[in-house]
């Protein structure tokens, strides 16, 4: 009779166990669903993001459109094409004064008294941003 009670003895706990390792698959099956689930929602959010940068680059490239910006430039701030009289080079500008705290070894803008803008300043005839001139 030993035998029986050993038999059911293992036979039970090799049912537990069975049952223990279906409840595990069941339980791992449900979340790769909702894994596999998830994986399709974000798939389907990249999608639309990407398509949404490939809206954004293009409206970037409209509005970054030279000519478009240089008309707008001529339209609302009065910009035009650069002179050549605009134009300079390194050593026509003026040398940092030594009295004044500096090196005299580069380039530097000086700035004019408070007394007013200085003739050569080739903005001293406009008004400032903002100013109706008079």
């Amino acid at each position: 009779m030993k035998r029986s009670y050993r038999r059911y003895f293992f036979l039970g706990i090799s049912s537990l166990l069975a049952a223990g390792l279906i409840a595990v698959l069941v339980s791992v099956k449900y979340r790769v669903l909702d894994l596999e689930d998830e994986l399709v929602r974000l798939n389907q959010e990249i999608a639309i993001d990407r398509q949404a940068i490939h809206v954004l680059k293009a409206e970037w490239s409209h509005l970054n459109d030279p000519e478009r910006l240089g008309a707008l430039a001529r339209r609302y701030l009065g910009l035009g094409p650069v002179l050549p009289e605009q134009m300079g080079t390194l050593a026509s500008l003026p040398m940092r004064d030594r009295q004044a705290g500096g090196t005299g070894q580069g380039p530097s803008l000086r700035i004019p008294a408070a007394g007013g803008p200085s003739a050569a300043t080739p903005w001293a005839d406009r008004p400032a941003p903002g100013k109706v001139s008079q």
